[in-house]
């Protein structure tokens, strides 16, 4: 990366430390989720909605943006933390 654009790591790595974040407050909104009744419930399963349809959305846009074989890559190591419902849903969402 730094051959090609030097500075170009120092930007990744912070987005990286945003990645990190995000899937902090996903799983922080799951258990906010599990743990909650009622009203308290729906809210926490609404943001988690929009936290997940978000995510979506971006691994979708960034497809065209990668090199083939770094996208495979992200996709294999989310693959890794998906069941097979979950993951045929993430197929039919980036094929529509």
């Amino acid at each position: 990366m730094l051959a090609r654009r030097p500075g170009s790591a120092a930007t990744t790595l912070g987005d990286h430390e945003h990645h990190k974040w995000a899937f902090v407050e996903i799983e922080n909104t799951a258990c906010a989720v599990a743990e909650s009744v009622g009203a308290a419930r729906r809210t926490a399963a609404q943001k988690l909605y929009a936290l997940l349809s978000e995510r979506a959305e971006l691994f979708v846009n960034a497809r065209p943006a990668m090199p083939p074989a770094v996208f495979d890559a992200g996709l294999a190591m989310v693959k890794n933390h998906l069941n097979g419902r979950d993951w045929f849903k993430l197929q039919l969402a980036w094929h529509r």
